[in-house]
């Protein structure tokens, strides 16, 4: 890894036939991959299948784990998705409700999503 690194993720069409398909995601995702390259970032980009929860999150703890480690100095994470809200879990949320985001491989299931990106879990991630 180099000593700035990042993740640019951008969807246009998901697994699910349930979400509606974006334009301009992808574009997005190239846009900002290139601007963080200039930049002097190690940016990967994901799209589509590859753009699922784990994999997102997979690299959210090893580029959290070289930070702590003093292999990177910095770190950026894009995505351009669906945003959506589901039921707090903790009971951190005043309005009940945490925000997340829509990952390639999100579905409804018993009328909620799964397979969505919490900010409790980016919050984490930032704090760790």
């Amino acid at each position: 890894m180099g000593s700035s690194i990042a993740m640019c993720v951008g969807l246009n069409a998901f697994l699910s036939p349930q979400i509606p398909r974006l334009n301009g995601c992808e574009n997005d995702m190239r846009n900002m991959a290139a601007y963080l390259a200039k930049a002097g970032y190690d940016a990967q980009t994901a799209t589509g299948e590859a753009a699922n929860l784990a994999r997102i999150t997979e690299w959210m703890g090893k580029a959290a784990t070289a930070a702590q480690r003093g292999e990177v100095k910095r770190i950026a994470f894009t995505i351009s998705s669906h945003g959506t809200q589901v039921k707090d879990k903790n009971g951190d949320e005043p309005d009940k409700w945490d925000e997340a985001i829509v990952t390639w491989d999100t579905y409804a299931a018993n009328g909620r999503w799964v397979q969505v990106l919490l900010d409790d879990d980016i919050g984490k991630w930032i704090d760790s």
